[in-house]
């Protein structure tokens, strides 16, 4: 059936042409590709979040990935899962489950723009948080400078504790920044 239609045809063709591509265009692809499900995703979320609490969208979130997974585990075991650093991967786990409730949070209480803005943010905070707490050297010295100019760029400075801003910690949770910073560069403690 798939001959009569030219799927199988077709998806050879597409492979082969994808395969042409240089490796620079098969990554823009997927840069792209990822994008529109991410922002797909948060407006799911988003619109579901009027409806439900975000803990829930995260559960059903797992549920439905694990449900991809099962035809695997159900045809090479459970053995897959075999480790020998059970702790670390708890661990890992717990932190991961921690980001996505914040992440889900945040995507539910604040505009997607700074949420997009703020996860775009994520890797310099991760740079930060691999010098500040697992001793890497950096590998440029004005990288907090950096992280102010970022952050100033996308709008991340919430007024000064005027109002609701759970949604906004929620996400700077969830991307690994600690704090909020002032314009001027400065910690914001919250008063």
């Amino acid at each position: 059936m798939n001959n009569k239609f030219g799927i199988t045809r077709n998806r050879k063709r597409l492979a082969a042409f994808y395969q042409r591509l240089p490796a620079s265009v098969q990554g823009i692809f997927w840069m792209v590709l990822s994008t529109l499900l991410f922002a797909s995703m948060h407006g799911v979320i988003r619109a579901l979040s009027a409806e439900m609490h975000p803990f829930q969208i995260a559960f059903l979130r797992n549920v439905f990935g694990l449900l991809i997974f099962l035809p695997w585990f159900w045809q090479r075991g459970l053995s897959l899962l075999h480790t020998e650093q059970l702790g670390l991967h708890c661990l890992r786990a717990t932190i991961m489950s921690a980001n996505m409730l914040a992440a889900f949070t945040a995507i539910s209480l604040i505009p997607l723009a700074q949420v997009a803005a703020l996860q775009m943010a994520m890797p310099l905070a991760i740079t930060l948080g691999a010098i500040l707490f697992l001793g890497e050297k950096p590998a440029f010295a004005p990288l907090e400078r950096a992280d102010c100019r970022l952050l100033r760029r996308t709008g991340y400075y919430p007024p000064r504790c005027t109002g609701d801003q759970s949604g906004y910690v929620a996400d700077a949770l969830g991307c690994g920044i600690g704090q909020h910073r002032t314009p001027d560069g400065q910690a914001d403690d919250g008063t």
